[in-house]
């Protein structure tokens, strides 16, 4: 079923393309040329996109959850920083001399236009080219033990090592989707190869509970340290490493909560998650387990 809907919203997409004029490099190019014959016709087709998708998701996020999938996929940064406005000045520079973009490309591709054949084997070969030396490790240390992070690719499984790190945690499984970094079992791989402990368990929202958080818990601590946790966006290695965090330090759950949005960790857009951390946190955590050894030794009688 998931196949038939991606199915069907590409081809709305494609046939949005052509008919505003997005796969006409021409067309394009005389909208970017704001100082010379301006067309800015391509403006109202951009207006009209941003709108019927921004109140498209406002009624889609009610429902909590998608259709199709377990849990909707949503960037949880909202950094800017150095690669993502090069990255926007390269798409930018390619977009002004040429009037195509990814999207409009592989549309046109279809109509077997010699042009877009070119465009898109050498976007192909920029891809394959970087992904092996792109870095998307964004590591939050949490304590001198245990350290956070989302996808990893490649080059940061190597790094690691030689930033001192000996084990890798991965919380993603093997099925997920992967909209970035390298899967399980070749990092996996490029992991002992380098030198690194690597241990997989799989984490998935809709199955969360205590046992799940204790046995990464028991994992980390039998590992040898440093221990790198991650998963794709971060979501999930993070709410765990605050869950153990809370375990071996006297903070609450709004201490954990408070560390979490310094880390950029979104907590309204993932409710399965905060709630979790807030009931692991009031069951196991280090001030809820001393409270209850103190009420304990408080109604043993004396004597």
């Amino acid at each position: 079923m998931s196949g038939l809907v991606a199915l069907a919203t590409g081809l709305a997409f494609a046939l949005g393309l052509g008919i505003g004029g997005m796969t006409r490099p021409a067309k394009v190019l005389s909208f970017l040329d704001v100082t010379g014959a301006w067309d800015p016709t391509l403006a109202f087709v951009m207006g009209g996109a941003v709108t019927t998708y921004a109140l498209a998701r406002l009624a889609i996020e009610r429902r909590g959850r998608p259709l199709l999938r377990a849990r909707f996929s949503l960037p949880s940064r909202r950094d800017v920083d150095a690669p993502l406005i090069a990255g926007a000045a390269l798409f930018g520079a390619g977009w002004g001399l040429v009037g195509l973009c990814p999207g409009p490309a592989l549309v046109t591709l279809g109509a077997a236009v010699p042009e877009s054949a070119l465009f898109v084997a050498a976007m192909t070969a920029g891809m394959l080219l970087y992904d092996p030396w792109r870095t998307l490790m964004t590591l939050h240390r949490l304590t001198d033990r245990l350290a956070v992070s989302g996808a990893l690719s490649a080059r940061d499984v190597r790094e690691l090592r030689a930033r001192g790190f000996r084990t890798v945690i991965d919380l993603r499984s093997d099925g997920e989707p992967r909209p970035q970094g390298i899967p399980p079992w070749e990092e996996a791989t490029i992991a002992r190869d380098a030198g690194l402990e690597y241990h997989q368990i799989p984490v998935e929202p809709p199955a969360l509970c205590d046992n799940l958080a204790l046995t990464v818990r028991r994992a980390v601590a039998a590992a040898p340290a440093p221990v790198v946790l991650h998963c794709t966006t971060g979501r999930r290695a993070g709410t765990f490493g605050l869950a153990l965090l809370a375990c071996e330090e006297p903070i609450d759950v709004d201490d954990c909560f408070a560390r979490g949005r310094a880390m950029g960790l979104d907590f309204d857009g993932m409710p399965r998650l905060t709630a979790f951390l807030r009931q692991f946190v009031g069951r196991h955590g280090l001030r809820a387990v001393a409270g209850d050894a103190a009420a304990m030794q408080r109604a043993t009688p004396h004597g």
